[in-house]
Formats: structure tokens, C-alpha cells, sequence
């Protein structure tokens, strides 16, 4: 498995530098390997967190989502609803 730098991580999802760096100090996306490597399927993972940042949601309100998705009734529903999270 060949793991992704950040580089290639923000060009397959979208995120900017910036906001990678917001996400990880927030800990809700962290490299996996030493070297700040990321594993090819967080970018998934950070193509929605892109995604919530481009709809104007707060890292608090993402967290939240992250966290409490899998209490829902559809946690796979996507997008999610934003006023759940607020």
C-alpha cells in the first residue's frame, strides 16, 4: 500500500493546506505513518471533511458530527443533516 503525503492527500480531497492543518490540530484527521504519511482510504474520509468545511460548518460541528453519526438512525446519510450538529 503506497501511503499518501499531504500533498496528495489535499489534491485528492480538495483540502486546502490550511485547512488540513486546522482538521489535524482538531483530531479529526491524523497522519498514519511517521513522516505525516495518510493511509490512500482517509481520503475518502477527507474529501467529506472538505466537503462541511466548503458548507460553512464550524470544526466544533463537524466533531460532533463525527463523533455522533454512528447514534443515528442513517449514519451513512450524506450530507448530514447540519442543524443535528450545531
Amino acid at each position: 500500500m503506497a501511503y499518501l503525503s499531504a500533498e496528495e492527500l489535499c489534491r485528492r480531497s480538495g483540502l486546502s493546506p490550511d485547512d488540513l492543518e486546522r482538521l489535524q490540530e482538531a483530531g479529526l484527521l491524523r497522519p498514519d505513518r511517521p513522516g505525516g504519511r495518510y493511509r490512500p482510504k482517509l481520503a475518502s474520509w477527507a474529501t467529506k471533511l472538505a466537503y462541511l468545511l466548503g458548507e460553512g460548518w464550524s470544526l466544533r460541528e463537524i466533531g460532533a458530527w463525527a463523533r455522533g453519526r454512528w447514534q443515528t438512525p442513517d449514519p451513512r446519510q450524506w450530507p448530514p443533516e447540519r442543524e443535528r450538529w450545531r
